[in-house]
């Protein structure tokens, strides 16, 4: 099975990247604001997800579970 992604993957990986960051900032600064807790929470799980995506986009690569088989 082929791991590498194409230049078109890693695309598609910015862009999810750069989509995810933005809404997880956007969520930080609402909550801030509004002074609502679960938004900090939200906002943190979506940059958290958008670092991931940072991460599939520089290797070029799924990412895999530490001591995962395969």
């Amino acid at each position: 099975m082929k791991r590498e992604f194409g230049p078109a993957n890693r695309a598609v990986a910015v862009l999810l990247a750069v989509v995810w960051l933005a809404a997880g900032a956007t969520a930080l600064v609402i909550a801030v604001a509004e002074r609502r807790w679960w938004g900090l929470l939200l906002g943190g799980l979506a940059i958290g997800y958008g670092a991931l995506w940072v991460r599939v986009a520089q290797t070029g690569a799924r990412l895999r579970w530490p001591r995962q088989s395969r």
